[in-house]
């Protein structure tokens, strides 16, 4: 293939990935089950610096819908926590307690500092619930990445598939066939990419409305409390 066409397919390649990349990363960030991804965004100031996550802790997953966050020293514990809720004040935080004996226990902020207090000091991340307005909320959202990143690789598409036969490479046809075979390789893998993603994910909020009813929750009741005024991606809830 001629050198310059081969370039123009490799850039197109490149900008494919990166769609479809942030599509991911978003979807990720909308948060149904626990994902250690989702804390990349997390920015914590300790000692004066701003510090990524995984410089200043270690996180694991407990289950499905809960991240542990270890801090490696225990006065970092409020700053992660301020960090957290900064990149995602949906979630559910808990200081922990991991005592010497016994089972872990919810700690109260006032604890924090309490050299009376034994044992190692944790954050539980709970995931939010997917009641009937988050569940509105998430599909709604997923949908709207979905089609912006769709929207964006044919804009892509076109204008590298115009690109390509505009004249200016001095190709052969064969070349030019063959670039443009290629061009389409790429884009309909990045589209039935991304076509995946978004019905896991639906599959994913789907199963979560579901769990969330089979835990006895009323319908008529995920309405009584809800707040208009109130983002169920944005809420702030620190339990204690």
């Amino acid at each position: 293939m001629n050198p310059l066409l081969l370039k123009e397919i490799q850039v197109a390649n490149s900008k494919f990935g990166a769609y479809y990349g942030l599509l991911e990363f978003r979807y990720k960030n909308l948060c149904v089950k626990a994902d250690p991804f989702s804390l990349l965004p997390v920015t914590v100031e300790a000692n004066l610096y701003d510090c990524n996550i995984e410089e200043i802790a270690s996180v694991e997953k407990p289950n499905d819908f809960q991240l542990a966050i270890y801090p490696h020293e225990e006065s970092f514990l409020e700053d992660i926590a301020r960090g957290v809720y900064e990149a995602h004040p949906e979630f559910k935080l808990q200081y922990m307690l991991r005592p010497t004996e016994g089972e872990d226990q919810k700690l109260d902020p006032q604890q924090l500092y309490d050299p009376t207090v034994q044992g190692f000091k944790y954050l539980l991340c709970t995931m939010p619930e997917v009641d009937k307005n988050r569940y509105d909320l998430l599909k709604n959202g997923v949908k709207a990445l979905h089609d912006e990143c769709i929207s964006k690789i044919n804009i892509l598409n076109m204008q590298t598939k115009a690109a390509l036969t505009d004249g200016s490479f001095l190709s052969t046809q064969k070349d030019m066939d063959e670039a443009e075979a290629r061009l389409k390789e790429l884009y309909d893998t990045t589209k039935e990419k991304a076509d995946q993603l978004l019905q896991e994910k639906l599959d994913e909020i789907e199963e979560a409305y579901k769990n969330y009813h089979e835990g006895d929750k009323s319908s008529d009741n995920e309405t009584d409390d809800y707040d208009p005024g109130y983002d169920v991606l944005t809420g702030m809830r620190l339990e204690q």
